[in-house]
């Protein structure tokens, strides 16, 4: 889980040497729930030291310094005391400690990983040069490392979007724009200091162009179909320069050219088609091929990354109403930062379905190589329960086309999860990858094939042959018994893989809590008091809440603040719910 909102430095220390963790706390107890840990990006200088977040603190390279609070009267060399206050503090807070251990913590710290900075060859995010971002993450690679002994470090991350947009990056050879090339300027700098406290990994985002770019070029290609930024006569450029099915070949060929990080593990910390007015049709943002555009990116990026080598993989963003929605809230568009696209009805968006069928394909595979492609028709093979299967499909916009296909395979399964025999030498493919499967005496099926279980409680599964189980939440036995996760509204796919193939079930997550109201609207520094149908603790992920319930609306205006309650009792029962900020 990578937090943004209340997770930035300048959301956390809003004066020198004043702090507060509250969201951050929400953040590592919601992941707590997800049994997931947090990634934790550095961002955005607070207003108090510049009134460019973007820029590096006035004091970066100041000689000398003597730093303030958690190190008071510590005397820095090389300066940056504000910056190493806040990570100490950060440190201290997440690890349980009020000073630097004797040995570094291990299993302790509630954050475990962290990121250098966001997207620092954007100007967006960071205008000066790599040296200075260099010192900046190795202080906090050092200071992390003081109190952890697990810690991950990523240097990174850059942005493959097209290539960062700082005019001041452009014509500048030693500070790229260019995501692969900027992560090794970063790389070459922090390599240069003395004594440095190196990553452990590299990170970049997987994107694919700037969201300029309508519609947003698919994962295979650089190239839109209808955007004259992105064409075949003028790619690449600085809008789409790499497609995303090459962009982590391109960090590992940066990496190589390096020997010390050669063989660093390649992260992708963040990833999608954009915003979801990028991904349409060039006509509509409701109608069907939308829709089946948005679900052909989604499993042909995930295909791009699975064989690509990358160690982790996030999609941004799960529930945010604007950026590559998988569910919806039914906020208003109104309300939102994209008030000229539809409103998301609640519940789970189409590429929310793909997702989860994607991962039970994927789920126990392994890719025999890179995905190779024959003109347009493109196709990634793996070997899944000792046999071969294929993901195949053609890249020709909105068409479809006639394949001809290996004796072996017999039937094909798509995005939906529905099974078609094969008859004959050849099958009809389209821009959302089928997977083909071999011959099965008959195919696999699994009952009920839909649950709604509460958190914590068990529900068992049969298969229609002998099968091993997997499942996307919560815990699945040997023999098919599901166990719910502790935390509600969300949808758990259980999975059994055997002979026949596989076969998922749907399993809706709820809470044994009733949250009155599940979701109010209370104007900015006015308050709502919530209850619970037992006794819980109460938080919340902005604005304020007290032991009671009793909620203060002190967030910006327009904000959506989620309200959650966690059973007293020793069965830790989660229930969700929000609060609008309004005037």
């Amino acid at each position: 889980m990578r937090p943004r909102w209340g997770a930035e430095w300048r959301q956390i220390e809003t004066a020198r040497g004043t702090y507060n963790f509250s969201l951050l706390d929400g953040w590592v107890s919601t992941a707590k729930q997800h049994n997931t840990q947090i990634l934790f990006t550095f961002l955005d200088v607070p207003s108090w030291i510049t009134s460019d977040t973007t820029a590096p603190p006035s004091d970066l390279n100041d000689v000398n310094e003597t730093c303030e609070a958690p190190l008071a009267g510590v005397v820095r060399a090389g300066g940056n005391c504000m910056f190493a206050e806040f990570v100490t503090e950060l440190m201290q807070h997440t690890c349980g400690v009020t000073s630097t251990p004797a040995t570094p913590l291990t299993g302790k710290c509630s954050i475990r990983i962290f990121e250098s900075w966001n997207e620092f060859n954007d100007g967006q995010f960071w205008s000066s040069n790599y040296t200075d971002m260099a010192k900046m993450a190795n202080d906090a690679a050092t200071i992390v490392r003081q109190y952890c002994g697990d810690c991950t470090i990523l240097a990174g991350n850059t942005s493959a979007g097209g290539d960062g947009y700082n005019a001041n990056y452009y014509h500048n050879p030693a500070v790229a724009a260019q995501f692969d090339l900027a992560l090794g300027q970063l790389l070459d700098a922090w390599h240069a200091i003395p004594n440095a406290s190196l990553p452990n990994a590299v990170s970049f985002h997987a994107y694919g162009a700037r969201r300029n770019v309508i519609p947003y070029p698919m994962p295979e290609t650089n190239v839109s179909q209808g955007s004259s930024l992105c064409t075949a006569a003028n790619v690449p450029n600085p809008n789409c320069h790499t497609p995303v099915f090459d962009e982590t070949a391109a960090v590992r060929t940066a990496l190589q050219q390096r020997s010390w990080a050669a063989k660093l593990p390649i992260w992708n910390t963040e990833g999608g088609f954009g915003r979801n007015d990028d991904m349409t049709d060039n006509v509509s943002q409701t109608d069907f091929n939308t829709t089946f555009l948005r679900q052909a990116y989604v499993a042909r990026w995930m295909l791009a990354m699975g064989t690509s080598g990358t160690a982790t993989n996030l999609w941004y963003e799960y529930d945010d109403p604007c950026w590559g929605t998988m569910m919806g809230y039914g906020t208003p568009a109104s309300s939102t930062g994209c008030s000229g696209d539809p409103t998301i009805p609640s519940g789970f968006t189409p590429i929310h379905q793909t997702w989860v069928q994607m991962l039970s394909f994927l789920s126990g595979a392994t890719f025999n190589g890179p995905c190779t492609h024959s003109g347009m028709i493109w196709s990634c093979v793996m070997t899944k329960a000792g046999q071969q299967q294929e993901f195949i499909w053609t890249t020709q916009w909105l068409s479809t086309a006639s394949v001809n296909i290996d004796s072996t395979y017999k039937q094909y399964v798509d995005l939906a999860g529905a099974v078609h025999p094969i008859s004959g030498s050849t099958v009809t493919v389209s821009n959302q990858p089928i997977v083909l499967q071999p011959a099965s005496s008959s195919p696999l099926t699994i009952s009920p094939t839909t649950a709604t279980v509460s958190e914590g409680a068990t529900q068992q599964f049969t298969a229609s042959a002998a099968a091993t189980w997997q499942t996307t939440c919560g815990t699945v036995s040997s023999a098919g018994l599901f166990k719910a996760p502790l935390y509600p509204t969300t949808t758990c796919t259980v999975t059994a893989t055997g002979s026949g193939g596989t076969a998922t079930a749907s399993v809706t997550v709820v809470s044994p809590i009733v949250m009155t109201p599940a979701s109010a609207a209370t104007s900015q520094g006015k308050t709502q008091q919530f209850s619970a149908s037992m006794p819980v603790t109460w938080s919340a992920k902005c604005g304020s809440i007290t032991a009671s319930g009793l909620f203060t609306a002190s967030a910006p205006v327009g904000t959506y603040c989620t309200i959650e309650g966690i059973a007293t009792g020793s069965v830790k029962y989660t229930v969700y719910g929000y609060d609008k900020v309004v005037p």
